[in-house]
């Protein structure tokens, strides 16, 4: 009796949607609309926008200025709530936390320079996680995860990106936003 008892509590859990709570439910939507993700059929798309930046002493080079659309096929969103200090608390922060996208597998087009390299004519081949894992390191240009930082600050919601750290404030310069994919952002 008492083996059954955790196996009926996790049956529970999974039908009640235990994985998230309303506010971590609300920090996912916001960093959806930060992404500002689109559907279209089995896909999940998405652009990024980066704007030109100057070698600096935290970037050993700048980079050109340049738009990226990524199609994700089997994206998933996570969230990871983040342990607020004392700190936090006593500066408003009620929730804090990193929400992830990633992709089963993707292609990118980049009509402008991507990070330094050739405009791309047509989508680049697909690529996932499985062919990348070579060694453990990944590198920016052969897989598709973004990470957003988000804390819910008395009441408001902020979201920014950030590293993959598990620290809360631990962000990128702003040097890259998302817009809405539309029909003339995909090759012909």
């Amino acid at each position: 009796m008492k083996s059954i008892v955790p196996m009926i509590m996790m049956v529970v859990l999974a039908i009640s949607g235990g994985c998230g709570s309303s506010v971590e439910k609300e920090a996912v939507k916001r960093a959806k609309e930060c992404w500002n993700l689109t559907q279209i059929g089995g896909s999940t798309y998405l652009c990024e926008i980066t704007v030109e930046t100057h070698p600096s002493g935290y970037f050993a080079v700048g980079t050109r200025a340049s738009k990226t659309v990524f199609e994700l096929r089997n994206s998933k969103v996570e969230v990871s709530p983040v342990s607020l200090t004392e700190a936090d608390r006593l500066n408003g922060v009620e929730w804090g936390g990193r929400v992830h996208l990633a992709a089963g597998a993707f292609r990118r087009y980049s009509p402008q320079p991507y990070y330094g390299g050739e405009p791309d004519k047509t989508w680049s081949d697909w690529k996932s996680p499985a062919q990348l894992d070579k060694g453990g390191v990944m590198l920016r240009e052969m897989r598709y995860a973004d990470n957003l930082s988000v804390r819910k600050i008395k009441g408001e919601w902020e979201v920014v990106r950030s590293f993959a750290t598990g620290e809360l404030l631990d962000t990128h310069p702003p040097d890259i936003t998302f817009k809405q994919v539309e029909a003339s952002d995909l090759p012909k």
